[in-house]
């Protein structure tokens, strides 16, 4: 006897789907980690300073764009730009600034704006307000230059505009007093645009980052402005690299969470199915092995078993017993040599006749009856031809033989 399957089949299953709910939770949980929810001054921010406006300009643009957490230089082609916008606090230092300065080409936007979120809309902001002049000078001088800020009033007065658009700016933030730093767009009260040169990288400061973010970008011809700046930056089809490490938002590269983006997440998808399927095949196969069939005997006995078997599985067990009432009485007829001249009726009743006369308790004549009956019954239970077929057997073996009784008697004599 087989051993007993150490789980249930419900175990099984139980098992099967809390594994597949474990492993899906997983992959869910790793796929999503990487979603950022920020009110800040940076490309994950709907609010009102946040840039996910400008990033979505660029992408109608049909403008490759790269929001970066990791190694932001290495991603930036010899034509493309890296945009550093609105380092904040003590996030940047001369030294800190110095991988950047692999890429070729940099916009560097200075701070501006902070807010408070508002307690119901977590997204939102409830107040802005300006950050210290200082926060922007200390900004400036990550890139080792001198230099102040002024705010003025808005102004449409530019000197020099190397860009050709107008940008409308309220409370407009300037640098002044950086002699290394070229005008590109510029006022008497200073420089919008300025352009320097740290070795074999070239970097555009754009002091007020309102043309970028969500509020002001809508404004005037601020989204055409930002764009042709970055237009004048990079060559044509090259991609906007922004950088965001500078906030706190370092991801390291992860093979299971790339796994679950597009394109790769489709072998992944598949590769899943492929392991449920298996273990929907495996499932059925769970616990103790199937024991082995009994292999075929040989031998009359054997025949006779199979050749039942056969009867039974193909339902043919009334036929058969018709067949077996008829050839029964045929066999003791003859062997009792009965007038051939007798119909059916007539040789029942003179087989029981001689039946009477040997001693029998059974009669034929019952016996056809009661087969009869069972075979025009519409459904009968294959044990009850079983049963009259032995009595059958038994009155065929009587009249030949004698009853058992007698048989019995000349046995013991």
């Amino acid at each position: 006897m087989a051993d007993p399957a150490p789980f249930a089949t419900r175990t099984v299953w139980w098992l099967i789907v809390v594994g597949a709910v474990s492993f899906g939770g997983a992959a869910i949980f790793t796929a999503l980690n990487d979603r950022v929810q920020s009110t800040g001054a940076n490309a994950f921010s709907v609010s009102a300073i946040g840039h996910q406006a400008f990033i979505r300009t660029l992408e109608r643009l049909n403008i490759p764009v790269v929001v970066s957490r990791y190694h932001s230089a290495d991603k930036v082609a010899s034509s493309g730009v890296l945009v550093i916008a609105e380092p904040t606090g003590w996030t940047l230092d001369y030294a800190g600034f110095a991988p950047f300065l692999n890429a070729s080409d940099i916009l560097y936007v200075l701070p501006k704006r902070r807010g408070d979120p508002g307690p119901d809309r977590p997204n939102w902001l409830r107040r802005t307000e300006l950050l210290h002049r200082g926060v922007a000078t200390h900004a400036l001088g990550a890139l080792g230059l001198g230099g102040d800020i002024v705010r003025r009033d808005q102004t449409d007065l530019w000197t020099t505009n190397g860009i050709g658009i107008v940008p409308n700016i309220s409370d407009v933030q300037l640098i002044i007093d950086v002699p290394l730093l070229q005008p590109i767009v510029a006022s008497e009260a200073g420089i919008l645009i300025g352009e320097t040169l740290r070795g074999g990288t070239r970097i555009w400061v754009l002091s007020d980052p309102d043309v970028i973010a969500n509020h002001g970008i809508g404004k005037g011809n601020n989204a055409a402005f930002a764009v042709a700046l970055l237009d004048r930056l990079r060559q044509p089809g090259a991609a906007v690299v922004i950088d965001e490490t500078h906030h706190g938002f370092v991801q390291r590269p992860s093979l299971w969470r790339s796994a679950f983006r597009m394109p790769f997440a489709i072998v992944t998808v598949q590769a899943m199915i492929s392991i449920a399927v298996l273990m929907w095949a495996a499932a059925g196969r769970f616990g103790a092995p199937v024991p082995v069939p009994k292999p075929y005997k040989s031998g009359k006995a054997a025949l006779i078993d199979n050749a039942v078997n056969l009867l039974e599985t193909g339902g043919v067990a009334r036929d058969v017993f018709a067949r077996y009432v008829a050839g029964v009485q045929r066999d003791v007829a003859r062997r009792l040599h009965a007038p051939r001249r007798l119909d059916a009726p007539e040789l029942v009743d003179w087989l029981d006749r001689i039946g009477r006369a040997r001693g029998l308790d059974e009669t034929l004549g019952t016996l056809v009856r009661e087969a009869d009956d069972l075979m025009q019954r519409p459904r009968t239970d294959d044990a009850r031809f079983l049963r009259v077929a032995r009595r059958l057997n038994r009155w065929r073996q009587e009249m030949i033989d004698g009853p058992r009784r007698h048989r019995d008697r000349r046995a013991a004599a």
